[in-house]
């Protein structure tokens, strides 16, 4: 081969490779995300969109059992940054309390009379206290309406359970030393039994709880029927309207 076609297959090549070595940068610097590493070869950058994934964006299709992700619009990025930003987000920042603590309340001089329902019995209670009642059983309570208040000595909740029969048990002791109406010895403070004015029995069983001094277990029958009362706590300083409750009592015939 002459010098002369030597030198032109020379150019030729030359042009080629030129002109592949500009088509390759050009195609470089036309990427998003790219830039030139130490080694002058090109390291891609990925998107960081690790906390619009969390919150934002949710599986449009699933591929092989592998959800796919979109990427999050404009507007929803701005919605995830203010509620980054708001108070409610930001445990350094104090959020009003919507719902104020209840209030543990004296009793009233005014009583007024409540009637089961369901059941039909009757009781005295102080005019400025609560009663609820679930169509199963009825509490007695001195909070008003609220957030729970800090527990206290105070605070007197008082339970009236449905009614049995005596005569599904033959007699009132036989009801007592059932295994459901019993105590463990190791727990049982004191057990005393009195007759009311009315003519009905009750038995009051103080018994230990890992809350508070203790419980006051109530069992009131007249003969009949009989009415289990729970009192939260043993030393409150409104027990006597346990007392006055439980004389107030009346049963249906």
């Amino acid at each position: 081969m002459s010098a002369k076609k030597l030198k032109s297959v020379g150019l030729i090549t030359g042009a080629i490779v030129l002109a592949f070595a500009g088509f390759w940068l050009l195609l470089i610097s036309t990427q998003p995300g790219v830039v030139q590493g130490q080694d002058s070869w090109p390291t891609l950058i990925p998107p960081d969109l690790t906390v619009a994934a969390e919150f934002a964006n949710m599986p449009s299709c699933c591929n092989d059992e592998k959800p796919i992700y979109e990427t999050p619009s404009e507007e929803q990025i701005v919605l995830l940054t203010q509620a980054a930003e708001s108070p409610q987000a930001n445990t350094n920042v104090p959020v009003e309390t919507l719902v104020p603590e209840g209030q543990i309340l004296a009793p009233s001089d005014g009583w007024v009379t409540y009637k089961d329902p369901i059941y039909g019995y009757t009781f005295d209670y102080p005019a400025n206290w609560f009663v609820e009642n679930d169509g199963v059983t009825t509490i007695v309570h001195n909070v008003s309406p609220g957030a729970p208040p800090k527990y206290s000595l105070s605070f007197l909740n008082i339970w009236i359970g449905p009614r049995e029969d005596i005569v599904a048990y033959g007699s009132f002791e036989t009801y007592l030393n059932d295994p459901k109406h019993t105590v463990p010895a190791e727990w049982l403070i004191s057990q005393d039994t009195k007759t009311l004015p009315n003519g009905y029995q009750i038995v009051q069983r103080k018994q230990k709880a890992v809350v508070g001094t203790g419980f006051l277990f109530i069992y009131l029958t007249d003969g009949n029927q009989v009415y289990e009362i729970h009192v939260n706590e043993l030393n409150s300083p409104y027990l006597d309207v346990v007392d006055r409750l439980i004389e107030s009592f009346t049963i249906p015939q």
